[in-house]
């Protein structure tokens, strides 16, 4: 292309990569587009609740309300990114989720918010199957290790093996997928319940009709051996 700078070049190319990766990645797996739309649809609607909800008068409500928005905005972004093949950068934001929910139950368990400044949320609070993840998704974020870098994408052709400059399609993007799925039910699990405790008028029908619907698609999609 005529007068195309190098940036240009590259997002060009990003975007058509991007793509493919998108199409092989919901064509891998009979429920992946389901299980994206139901994860995404439970937390925006546990998000939506709070719109213009004034939470000053539960205890520690306004930090609360924060974080839950956050996760939302998070999540939306680390989906997108999963689905295109982005997964370091992914993972990256999901281990910020895993941290976020977990002060999240901090907050619950009576500590204020006052006592847990510029202290890192102990994941110890998260369920087994989402803390055992957290070693391995700091590693990722920290590059701590050269082989959490293959997640990158390794190609090997004439000889060489090298690392693609756009994302490619890898079986361990479907391991973040359930990665992604076990954080977004351990955030909907605890907001459900803060809701129902602190919030009368939250009617949590619709939320776990779509919860339900996620963890069916998760196990028909990912069984447990």
């Amino acid at each position: 292309m005529a007068d195309e700078t190098a940036a240009e070049k590259y997002l060009r190319h990003r975007t058509a990569f991007r793509s493919q990766v998108t199409s092989e990645f919901l064509a891998r797996g009979p429920h992946t587009n389901l299980i994206f739309a139901a994860a995404t649809e439970l937390v925006a609607s546990l998000t939506f609740f709070l719109t213009n909800r004034d939470m000053r008068k539960v205890n520690n409500g306004l930090y609360i309300s924060g974080l839950l928005t956050s996760f939302c905005r998070s999540h939306f972004v680390a989906g997108d990114l999963l689905l295109q093949g982005e997964l370091i950068d992914a993972a990256t934001i999901l281990r910020k989720q895993m941290e976020l929910v977990s002060r999240l139950k901090e907050l619950r368990s009576g500590v204020q918010a006052a006592d847990l400044v510029d202290r890192t949320p102990n994941v110890r609070h998260l369920r087994k199957d989402v803390a055992r993840l957290y070693g391995e998704y700091s590693s990722i974020a920290h590059s701590a290790n050269p082989r959490t870098l293959q997640l990158l994408g390794l190609v090997e052709k004439d000889g060489c093996t090298y690392t693609p400059l756009y994302p490619v399609f890898d079986e361990n993007l479907r391991a973040g997928l359930n990665h992604f799925v076990l954080v977004s039910l351990e955030f909907a699990l605890w907001t459900m319940s803060f809701y129902r405790s602190e919030l009368s008028a939250y009617d949590p029908t619709y939320d776990e009709t779509v919860f339900r619907t996620l963890c069916e698609q998760s196990i028909a999609e990912f069984p447990r051996s």
